[in-house]
């Protein structure tokens, strides 16, 4: 499955219960300028509650204005001593870039992609990689740009690089943390900005990339454009992943899609065509968000190795409907 989200200068919440309208790749793939969220799947319909009931990691609180609580938390950014591109919430959402991983040593998989992880290993205590984010920006009359496969200008190896500090190579940016909302100072953001090499069709976008205090199991990707950029239709942010937590269900109103009879005729291993659902299809939470709901159909998919001889491919965490 790979989810993507269509929208220029839109905002996405990655994790939990995600939103907008959906197509397809090898089992279901979905497009949203919303929210994408990722919580503990439970059996039945997801609760499609709104983002400020999600759980938050276990930390000290404080008190709001409002009489709610905001849970402190203990930041994840690049340092000196800890010069990997690396951002998040300790307890709760991360994401990286090449050549830092979510897991253990290594560079964390191709280069082109954003790394999002979560609390979904050893019962929650430990960050998993649970997806990717590629870019894929449209010119009109130009090939659509693949930020994980189009090669690149400098090295000629696949992947376009991407980078926080001013210039390629440098080291990355910690990021800003600021206060979003000036009524509740309590609430923290964390926003870092991601360049990438220009494509070859011209699009030459880059992200502002952020995560909230009260917001732990949620990642925020906005696109915008260079001044260098040509006009660009559209900037698809893509969740390329869905396959590995096998995510073949799709909550719609008043039924599940089932990937599976969706593509039941496609046999080969590239993508599928696209299947798009109109808006009105598509659940909205109690705080009127527009959700797609992706969740397995397995009870325990990390029980199941589908590929035995590529062990890494095989879910190990938690299940989770993103």
């Amino acid at each position: 499955m790979k989810a993507w989200i269509v929208g220029l200068g839109v905002w996405i919440l990655f994790m939990g219960a995600s939103p907008v309208s959906v197509s397809s790749e090898k089992g279901t793939r979905h497009v949203s300028p919303a929210a994408f969220k990722a919580r503990p799947q439970r059996a039945g319909t997801p609760q499609l509650a709104p983002a400020s009931r999600q759980q938050h990691p276990k930390k000290g609180k404080q008190k709001m204005d409002e009489g709610r609580e905001v849970p402190s938390v203990r930041w994840i950014r690049p340092s000196a001593s800890s010069p990997l591109p690396r951002w998040g919430i300790e307890g709760g959402i991360q994401f990286a870039l090449w050549p830092a991983a979510i897991e253990g040593k290594g560079d964390g998989g191709p280069r082109g992609l954003i790394r999002v992880g979560y609390p979904a290993l050893d019962g929650g205590r430990r960050a998993g990689l649970v997806n990717f984010i590629a870019v894929e920006p449209e010119v009109k009359g130009q090939p659509k740009g693949y930020s994980e496969l189009e090669t690149s200008s400098a090295d000629g190896r696949p992947g376009k690089p991407m980078w926080t500090s001013p210039k390629p190579g440098g080291p990355p940016d910690p990021g800003t943390i600021s206060s979003p909302d000036p009524k509740r100072p309590e609430i923290r953001e964390l926003k870092v900005t991601v360049r990438m090499e220009r494509f070859a069709n011209g699009a030459h976008p880059y992200l502002e990339v952020s995560v909230r205090s009260d917001r732990p199991g949620e990642l925020r990707l906005r696109a915008f454009h260079e001044p260098d950029s040509a006009p660009m239709e559209r900037c698809i942010l893509t969740a390329t992943m869905g396959n590995y937590a096998r995510l073949r269900h799709l909550h719609l109103k008043g039924r599940v899609v089932d990937s599976r009879e969706l593509f039941k005729t496609y046999e080969g291993d590239h993508f599928t065509g696209d299947a798009i659902f109109p808006l009105k299809e598509i659940p909205r939470n109690r705080g009127g968000d527009v959700v797609a709901a992706l969740t397995t159909d397995e009870t325990d998919p990390a029980a199941v190795q589908p590929f035995p001889n590529a062990t890494g491919w095989g879910w190990r965490g938690e299940t989770l409907t993103q």
